[in-house]
């Protein structure tokens, strides 16, 4: 986000680096992953979208939309009903982001606009079942499926790269499901990295 402090040379230079996190970072998140480290591969994934993003570790997620500077995350804080996450915001109707935004350009409305329509809404499905089985009883092997809907995308659709103007290269959707024990140590029972860009 210091582009503007940088030399020409310092910028590639960074740009050379940021291209080669992407492989590094996903090689720490599955080494976390085989190790069953659930907490080590959230933190990880967190610091990826950070590297992507052009984010500090304790930033805001506001600041990953279009236009935002640090006064404008204020405001969204300080407003009559605060926002501080990017579920938050992408939740209010086009009225009220309208006077969110009240100091911005048409230009920049309409950028945010468009940022939070290719965000659009995810549905999760998850099911659990054993195979010919009405029911699930200790020692039967289970199978769970999970379905992601991007209700924005129309068939025979995909989505575009991400909003992200700082990073060299585009870079695409990426989600990752796991399925861990629910005891003090989160361990990971299985996880699936999906990169699909399509509806379902």
């Amino acid at each position: 986000r210091r582009h503007s402090l940088m030399t020409t040379e310092l910028r590639e230079d960074l740009d050379a680096v940021l291209g080669h996190s992407m492989k590094v970072t996903q090689a720490m998140i599955e080494i976390a992953c085989m190790r069953e480290w659930f907490a080590t591969a959230q933190a990880m994934i967190d610091f990826r979208r950070c590297l992507v993003q052009a984010l500090d570790i304790r930033s805001s997620q506001l600041l990953q939309i279009p236009h935002f500077k640090e006064e404008t995350v204020e405001q969204c804080r300080n407003g009559r009903n605060p926002i501080s996450t990017l579920a938050e915001f992408l939740a209010v109707d086009a009225e009220q982001r309208k006077a969110l935004l009240s100091g911005m350009q048409p230009g920049q409305v309409a950028d945010i606009d468009a940022f939070c329509t290719h965000l659009g809404e995810i549905e999760l499905k998850a099911q659990i079942e054993v195979e010919d089985e009405p029911q699930i009883v200790v020692g039967d092997v289970a199978t769970v499926t999970v379905q992601m809907l991007r209700k924005h995308v129309q068939r025979d659709e995909a989505v575009g790269p991400v909003h992200a103007p700082l990073f060299p290269e585009p870079k695409f959707d990426e989600w990752w499901f796991f399925l861990v024990e629910e005891e003090a140590s989160k361990r990971i029972v299985h996880f699936e990295r999906c990169l699909d860009c399509g509806r379902f």
